[in-house]
């Protein structure tokens, strides 16, 4: 009878400890998930500056525009004495849905010009939650703290002022003005050669499924951008970013039509100039990989037509 009272307590025992380790666990990545990324700090102190005496030009999209090297840009505008500051405020995910939270600060920049880059999987659909995403709100509740750094990165960096070696990131870089986003140096400055391109294996494209142009709530998102921006006075130049043919040619041809009637859509409702260099670079040593193509320096013939297509927009 006492070996069976022993057996029972031994498994409450068990099953309290259990249940608090998950539950521990479950706190623990909700409360790291949930609570803001380094990014939303960048995001504050960036917005946070004064611009108001440059004459700004911001380009905005997804990791495609990330790849846009505003270095190399800026010097091309001013060896044209074209004296502008050019930002890159592109974020990896990015979408018209998203990048909308962020228009006022970006109105506030007094930017010149707006470029954005587009491609299909900015229009892919999100789920639709009739209710505020709590996650969300408590990162929009964080901005508006005085909190100087984010306590988990913060925590982070004492833990390398300790020993550097545990987090070394030499691979990582960031450029100037483009605060939002971080390199590898192993990938996103690499060239493919021409086997390695033959060679590559393509599934992105599978997971592109766009709603019909009249029934897309990205493409609605994005025309509201474009004409708020419009109402500011703000030139807004939408161009089609580079992916290769090997990743189109993978797209579902259904797909591929409705990409080109949200195109007209946005044309026909903002009648903003929509360039094309989804296909330009096909058969150059110019790609990381499909959809991007490299920071190298021999790479740099995108942001040269990034740079015709500014000076075209200044001419006017």
């Amino acid at each position: 009878m006492g070996k069976k009272v022993n057996f029972t307590l031994g498994s409450k025992i068990i099953l309290c400890v259990s249940f608090v380790l998950i539950f521990s666990f479950s706190l623990y990545l909700f409360v790291t998930d949930s609570f803001p990324t380094n990014t939303v700090f960048k995001e504050r102190d960036f917005y946070n500056q004064s611009f108001n005496d440059d004459k700004n030009i911001v380009l905005i999209g997804s990791s495609h525009v990330g790849m846009l090297n505003v270095t190399h840009i800026d010097q091309k505008l001013r060896d044209d004495d074209q004296l502008y500051n050019v930002y890159n405020l592109a974020q990896k995910g990015d979408n018209p849905i998203k990048r909308i939270k962020t228009i006022d600060q970006i109105i506030k920049m007094n930017p010149n010009i707006i470029i954005y880059g587009i491609s299909y999987r900015d229009f892919n659909e999100e789920f639709k939650n009739p209710l505020p995403d709590p996650k969300e709100q408590l990162r929009y509740f964080f901005l508006q703290l005085n909190i100087n750094e984010n306590p988990k990165m913060w925590t982070l960096e004492k833990i390398r002022t300790i020993n550097p070696e545990w987090f070394a990131l030499d691979k990582e870089i960031s450029f100037n003005n483009t605060p939002f986003m971080t390199y590898d140096t192993a990938r996103d400055m690499k060239v493919l050669t021409n086997e390695e391109i033959d060679n590559y294996l393509v599934l992105e494209p599978k997971n592109i499924n766009l709603n019909s142009a009249d029934n897309n709530y990205q493409t609605s998102a994005l025309i509201k951008t474009i004409n708020e921006f419009n109402k500011q006075n703000i030139s807004v130049i939408v161009y089609l970013t580079p992916i290769h043919e090997k990743y189109r040619n993978e797209i579902n041809i259904t797909q591929k039509l409705i990409f080109d009637d949200i195109v007209k859509r946005i044309i026909n409702e903002t009648e903003v100039e929509i360039f094309n260099l989804s296909d330009k670079y096909d058969t150059m040593p110019v790609w990381s990989d499909l959809a991007h193509l490299s920071l190298h320096s021999n790479a740099l013939t995108h942001n040269d037509d990034i740079v015709k297509i500014i000076k075209k927009e200044i001419e006017k």
